[in-house]
């Protein structure tokens, strides 16, 4: 069996191209994507009960319009860690993308919940959301929070 330190590792490399990808660093997007993919599922076949390279490719999929995969994913990483916040966000971000917002604000407000210090994006990615259901009010609350935590 592999260390925990070796899968994190290995779940980790998949945030690299992601992070190209993002921040337009990589060669081709569709190469990250592609490998970013490949890392979380190496990754989901050292470990299948690890939820975050399930969450990575909730996102993952999603990017690439592959909705019932990004969604199958994302449920599972829930299934898998029902206390992780980051699979509830990732999760949130597939179901917005699929189109699906009004379902992804509460998965957004229960990330929120479960780890009130996270990442900034959360609070984007709900804005985000509210603005795609026509919640605009709340969703300039979201966004303000999230310009607040980078001050």
């Amino acid at each position: 069996m592999l260390c925990a330190q070796s899968l994190i590792s290995l779940w980790a490399l998949g945030y690299y191209p992601h992070d190209g990808l993002l921040l337009g660093s990589g060669k081709s997007p569709q190469e990250s994507i592609e490998k970013a993919i490949d890392l979380a599922r190496k990754a989901i076949a050292l470990d299948d009960a690890y939820a975050h390279p399930h969450g990575l490719l909730s996102f993952l999929y999603s990017i690439k319009r592959e909705y019932e995969k990004a969604l199958a994913e994302g449920e599972r990483a829930v299934a898998l860690d029902p206390n992780g916040a980051d699979v509830y966000a990732w999760y949130a971000m597939s179901l917005t993308f699929a189109e699906r917002s009004e379902e992804a604000i509460p998965l957004f407000q229960k990330a929120i919940r479960l780890n009130p210090f996270g990442p900034t994006w959360y609070f984007f990615d709900l804005g985000n959301a509210l603005l795609i259901a026509e919640r605009y009010e709340e969703a300039v609350s979201a966004y303000k929070k999230a310009l607040q935590r980078l001050s």
